[in-house]
């Protein structure tokens, strides 16, 4: 049976967690779950330039003006998630890229030297620098000097 990621779920909606895990995955376009419409295949982003780090999907409920909605600035579908600024949308599993959990991500490199801090909070300077995680803090000389009062650890760390 074929499926698709519908944000708009709740507990006991027909097709509803249709993986057993994810609420928002849902069966649909045949037996049972006929009655409900399947999202067609070429419904997907599209990036002019270079695809984001962010990660993103399709969501068939995106409004103007809604968190994450019109994320290629061509499609009010295509939705960024899980990723500063948009943490509070929830992506679906196929959307989420491997990320470490007590390491700095940086999938693209950074010039800026940076450390994990344990102390860091939103807010504080040079704190959520990867924009996932907010203990991942830059340091040091670079960025034309926004973090040079921050001391990094010995060695900090660079990625190319």
């Amino acid at each position: 049976t074929p499926f698709y990621w519908e944000p708009a779920c709740v507990n006991h909606l027909l097709g509803c967690n249709a993986d057993g895990e994810n609420l928002e995955c849902r069966f649909c376009g045949e037996g049972a779950y006929a009655d409900i419409r399947c999202p067609t295949e070429e419904q997907h982003c599209t990036w002019p330039g270079a695809e984001p780090v962010t990660p993103y999907y399709w969501d068939t409920t995106c409004q103007m003006g809604h968190l994450g909605c019109n994320a290629d600035g061509i499609h009010i579908e295509c939705r960024f998630c899980e990723m500063f600024p948009f943490k509070s949308v929830r992506c679906p599993p196929y959307a989420r890229p491997e990320i470490p959990t007590y390491e700095c991500w940086f999938p693209h490199g950074t010039a800026q030297t940076y450390y994990w801090d344990n102390n860091c909070k939103i807010g504080i300077l040079g704190c959520l620098a990867d924009g996932i995680h907010e203990q991942c803090r830059y340091c040091g000389p670079g960025s034309h000097g926004a973090y040079e009062g921050i001391p990094c650890p010995a060695p900090p760390t660079v990625l190319p």
